[in-house]
């Protein structure tokens, strides 16, 4: 191990760790998620 990751999370506007709604879980593992997911929120 030893290695050092950075990790991107999104959630819906609506979340609240109050909630009981339970959400799916999608997990991305492609290096340029990041670049996706920052282009999708500045187009919206």
């Amino acid at each position: 191990m030893g290695k050092k990751y950075q990790i991107y999370l999104s959630f819906l506007l609506s979340y609240s760790t109050k909630d009981t709604i339970f959400y799916p879980v999608l997990y991305v593992l492609d290096g340029s998620f990041f670049s996706k997911h920052l282009t999708k929120q500045i187009e919206d």
